[in-house]
């Protein structure tokens, strides 16, 4: 039996929502097919900076024909655009708001298109303005899995029309020097930027605004700090976090939120 993997990611965190979108793909998906479901939660309800830093840092470590149903979409029922993507032999349904920008960013090639619900009908179980996980991007979910089935890609007439502009938004790294900013926070409290560190240094200046910045030992691994220490680490997605000994840096700096611009410089 042929195994599909099926990314759900999602702000909804606790919620119900997870579940249904699921039972809608379950319900309609061919029965031959074994779906693995696997869930990514972004911490930052609304936050499209934070989900398409996610999305960036785990598609690579998907295997191929891994469907990505990503619903982190402030502007439901608006006209922006429900997007599927397929790059890199893998599928990319959400809406067309900026959640995706790695993917147009990173790969050489990719080809989306505007899902129209006259194409997935068949799969859909109601509708609403509120809810498109449930009742745009689940049916599409489903159409993609029988399309892989079939060994058929998607197109024009299965989908929807072809789009060559796709929302995007700035979530590519920058060296030491150049300004970043705060790309994520993870539920330690490590506040992540997208600033790659420079080998061998190990003190940094942080500038955070024309009055404020913040001097700090870079570190090889958490244990070297002292109690009660910020300091930066260079994080598993290779780059620079402040962090705090076993404590949540973000409590104590609370205005360096996502998307704060920031500026790492080394100190000789």
């Amino acid at each position: 039996m042929k195994t599909i993997t099926v990314a759900v990611i999602s702000d909804f965190q606790n919620d119900y929502y997870h579940a249904v979108m699921k039972a809608v793909i379950l319900k309609h998906a061919p029965k031959n097919i074994h779906i693995q479901f696997v869930d990514v939660h972004i911490n930052h309800q609304y936050n499209i900076t934070a989900t398409a830093w996610a999305i960036k840092n785990t598609y690579k470590y998907f295997p191929a024909d891994t469907i990505f149903l990503a619903v982190i979409d402030p502007g439901v029922g608006t006209k922006r655009k429900p997007l599927l993507i397929k790059a890199n032999n893998q599928y990319f349904i959400g809406p067309d708001n900026g959640i995706f920008s790695a993917i147009i960013q990173e790969s050489y090639q990719w080809k989306a298109f505007e899902i129209k619900t006259e194409n997935i009908r068949q799969y859909q179980e109601s509708q609403s303005n509120t809810f498109h996980g449930r009742d745009i991007f689940a049916p599409a979910t489903t159409k993609i899995i029988h399309l892989i089935t079939k060994k058929q890609q998607p197109n024009e007439e299965t989908i929807g029309p072809e789009i060559t502009k796709v929302v995007t938004i700035n979530v590519m790294t920058v060296k030491v020097g150049e300004k970043g900013k705060i790309v994520y926070i993870d539920t330690f409290g490590n506040i992540v930027t997208n600033v790659i560190p420079k080998e061998n240094i190990k003190k940094y200046l942080v500038k955070i605004s024309q009055e404020k910045a913040l001097r700090l030992n870079h570190y090889e691994n958490f244990q070297q700090a002292k109690n009660n220490e910020t300091f930066l680490i260079t994080g598993s997605c290779n780059t620079l976090e402040i962090v705090k000994t076993e404590q949540p840096a973000s409590k104590w700096y609370p205005d360096l939120k996502i998307n704060t611009e920031i500026i790492i410089s080394p100190i000789k």
